[in-house]
């Protein structure tokens, strides 16, 4: 997915500029994410961070806060938002593993290199994050294990380890 396209090839944004064009870009996307999303008229979403600052480049994090007026339960909007998740979780865990896989090439591994890449390297801080967002799409990872499994996301217990157990084991 392209979220800028042609920003990069505009001779005419350079340093600050270009943070700034690149930031307004995301904002567009996020907010139309955050539309269809049903954007509660009782919650906001905030970048902070760089992404505050207006200081994106591309594969900058996005940092990222939901505001609720205190009279709304965050209780109901985390589960209103968990629900949303999960109800599009196939589209999210294929999009998660695809892009693990690349992450897992391009940067090695962690526990076998002698300078490995902690963020973004297998076993990394970003591996973490992954299982999180695995452990979040739980009752839905029966639909779409097959598929994550297949993909090198995962295998079955029983053919790593020789028995009859039918878990998964998530890597």
């Amino acid at each position: 997915m392209t979220i800028a396209p042609g920003l990069p090839a505009d001779e005419t944004l350079r340093g600050r500029a270009f943070c700034q064009a690149y930031s307004q870009r995301i904002d567009e996307w996020l907010g139309g994410l955050w539309a269809d999303a049903g954007s509660p008229a009782e919650a906001a979403l905030v970048a902070v961070g760089g992404h505050g600052r207006r200081e994106l480049s591309p594969g900058s994090d996005l940092d990222l806060l939901i505001v609720h007026r205190r009279s709304t339960d965050i209780e109901v909007l985390a589960e209103d938002a968990r629900r949303r998740f999960r109800n599009r979780a196939n589209k999210w865990l294929r999009a998660l593993a695809d892009r693990t896989a690349i992450r897992h090439r391009d940067a090695g591994e962690v526990a076998f290199l002698v300078e490995p890449d902690l963020k973004n390297g297998r076993g990394g801080l970003r591996d973490v994050h992954t299982v999180g967002w695995v452990d979040a799409a739980r009752p839905v990872m029966n639909r779409v294990a097959s598929a994550a499994c297949s993909s090198g996301f995962c295998w079955p217990a029983d053919q790593r380890c020789g028995s009859s157990r039918t878990s998964t084991i998530m890597i």
